[in-house]
């Protein structure tokens, strides 16, 4: 990679699915090529075939310390997968609240709502994660916002039978 890089070969040219060079570190786990790429100038602002970003790729496969290599490198915060999510939903989803810190604490918004209005409020609601749950309205989400759908929050966790959201989320104030 450093041999390549160093004869200026474009480190963002894409396969014939989409793939750049960052998911080949990423998938194979080789920090030291990652930090070549990222060196190189390599661009984290792009999605694979299935639609991830390299930092949700990250943060839904547990490899923090790439997380944190590419926080550090720039990667976008609000860059969406081809799933509409966004880092900090996906940190939700998966329950991994540590992360939903990392990502708020380098400027994540905490109540962006993507195409559908679809909030990590609602969607970590939605599969039952009750410590993502507390943790977001611990840190400023919004249980008010309703989905393009006019669900909200509580809608989606009573819709999903989780009775201890539900009751987390009207203890909060939530409509419904």
């Amino acid at each position: 990679v450093n041999a390549l890089l160093a004869s200026q070969a474009n480190p963002n040219i894409a396969d014939r699915k989409g793939r750049t060079t960052i998911w080949f570190p990423l998938q194979r786990n080789r920090r030291d090529m990652l930090l070549a790429l990222l060196r190189g100038g390599v661009s984290t602002a792009w999605r694979n075939e299935q639609g991830f970003t390299p930092l949700n790729w990250a943060i839904l496969n547990g490899r923090g310390e790439f997380m944190q290599l590419l926080l550090e490198s720039g990667a976008p915060l609000t860059l969406r997968d081809g799933f509409d999510r966004w880092p900090l939903m996906t940190a939700a989803v998966a329950g991994l609240t540590p992360v939903m810190q990392t990502l708020i604490d380098r400027g994540a918004p905490v109540n962006e709502g993507g195409r559908e209005n679809y909030t990590a409020l609602m969607i970590a609601s939605q599969f039952g994660r009750e410590a993502s749950v507390r943790w977001l309205l611990e840190h400023g989400a919004n249980a008010a916002m309703r989905h393009r759908s006019g669900r909200t929050a509580l809608k989606f966790a009573k819709d999903a039978g989780h009775n201890a959201i539900v009751q987390i989320l009207q203890d909060a104030g939530a409509p419904e």
